[in-house]
């Protein structure tokens, strides 16, 4: 059985497309969504249920709205070949969320999220990793942050950097896997992975560059 690629040039066809994928079953697991233009988005993007890749095709995802871009209900995404960027310079819940037990979201290859004052947020056991991919923080918050119990973020290629505080914040015994790539702050007065009670949290290295 073939996969389907829906083609994605504007941010009415994001939501009508997304709209069907979840009301009607369109999608199949392993299938594409490939965006055409740059596309802005400028309400709350909730993606739930199926396992599909975004290909950016070299495009932008730029988020202008204060609640993000959510993953839930045991959705598998991957995200690849292109730049997610924040406009406002303030997101209350990060520019990306991943939450819900079977929840994964894969950051891949050639592709950039510049969060500005958000951050990736994990939580509620979701999982999201970085596998190739390109994350800066440059604002006040860390560049990513895992919430609590059973929830994880793990790294086995690519960067993740902030410009102003720690790279990474682990709260509520938190899971944090660093298997490769790079974990760096331009602040050097701050620690690389910050967690209010370390000892609960769990923190792995087997890999990678911390600096």
């Amino acid at each position: 059985m073939s996969e389907t690629c829906i083609k994605i040039s504007s941010s009415e066809t994001l939501f009508s497309s997304l709209n069907e994928i979840f009301d009607n079953d369109i999608v199949r697991n392993g299938d594409t969504i490939l965006l055409e233009s740059d596309v802005e988005v400028m309400e709350p993007l909730v993606i739930q249920k199926r396992r599909f890749t975004i290909d950016l095709n070299q495009h932008t995802l730029y988020m202008s709205t204060t609640k993000g871009l959510r993953v839930k209900g045991g959705a598998n995404v991957t995200f690849v070949n292109g730049r997610i960027s924040t406009i406002l310079d303030n997101t209350s819940e990060g520019v990306l969320i991943v939450q819900g037990s079977g929840t994964v979201v894969t950051i891949g290859s050639d592709l950039i999220l510049n969060a500005s004052e958000a951050y990736l947020n994990v939580r509620k056991r979701g999982h999201l990793n970085i596998d190739g991919a390109f994350v800066i923080s440059t604002g006040s918050s860390p560049t990513v942050l895992v919430e609590d119990s059973g929830s994880q973020f793990s790294i086995s290629q690519g960067n993740v950097l902030s410009q102003s505080t720690s790279a990474i914040e682990v709260r509520n015994s938190g899971s944090v896997l660093i298997r490769g790539g790079k974990i760096g702050s331009s602040n050097a007065d701050m620690p690389l992975i910050f967690s209010p009670d370390l000892e609960a949290s769990d923190v792995q290295i087997s890999g990678g560059f911390l600096r």
